[in-house]
C-alpha cells in the first residue's frame, strides 16, 4: 500500500473510518451476491441435463461448483452479519457522540 495512503487513512476519523468499511462491505455483498448468482445458473444448468446425459467428470464438475456455491454463501452470511455489526457500532458511536 503507497505510504501517502496510510497517511491518509490514518488521518480518518471514526465516522469517516466506518463509512469507508461500511462502503467496503457492501461492495462484498454485491460481489458475493454476483458470484453466487452466476454460480446457481451453471448449477440449474447442470442439474437439467439430467444423470444419463452426464458423465463422470460432469458430475464432479456439478459437485464442485455446489461447494462452490455453499462457500459463497457461507462468505455472504458472514459479511451480512459483519455490516449488522458495523452498523451496532454506529449506532453506539453515535450515541456516544
Amino acid at each position: 500500500m503507497p505510504e501517502d495512503l496510510i497517511a491518509e487513512l490514518r488521518g480518518l476519523d471514526l465516522a469517516d473510518t466506518t463509512l469507508l468499511t461500511s462502503h467496503a462491505i457492501e461492495l462484498m455483498r454485491w460481489h458475493h451476491q454476483l458470484q453466487y448468482r452466476d454460480l446457481q445458473r451453471q448449477v440449474r444448468h447442470v442439474m437439467e441435463l439430467g444423470d444419463e446425459e452426464l458423465d463422470s467428470f460432469e458430475k464432479r464438475t456439478a459437485r464442485e461448483l455446489t461447494d462452490r456455491l455453499m462457500d459463497i454463501h457461507d462468505r455472504e452470511t458472514m459479511t451480512r452479519q459483519l455490516a449488522e455489526t458495523l452498523r451496532k457500532l454506529e449506532s453506539n458511536v453515535c450515541t456516544l457522540a
